[in-house]
């Protein structure tokens, strides 16, 4: 009796140009958009500061929420919250 091993692989396994220009343009889009938006009155989680600035992107497929990037005005720090 001869036993066989079947082996299950990830799209990631295989090189696309497609997929490794849609990862570069969302990539590109959001690094652009960060930092560029308005400013609201909330907290850094790293330092005292209450001005942050956000950027709204649809990174996922549009039937799900938006990712929301904010930056901290004086220390820089980035975070993200799906929304």
């Amino acid at each position: 009796m001869a036993i066989h091993h079947a082996q299950v692989s990830t799209s990631e396994s295989f090189p696309s140009r497609l997929r490794n220009r849609l990862k570069s343009n969302t990539q590109e889009v959001t690094y652009k958009t960060i930092g560029k938006g308005p400013s609201i009155d909330m907290a850094c989680v790293k330092c005292p500061s209450r001005e942050v600035t956000y950027a709204q992107v649809q990174l996922r497929s549009a039937d799900e929420g938006s990712t929301i990037f904010y930056t901290c005005a004086k220390c820089g720090h980035r975070w993200q919250e799906d929304n």
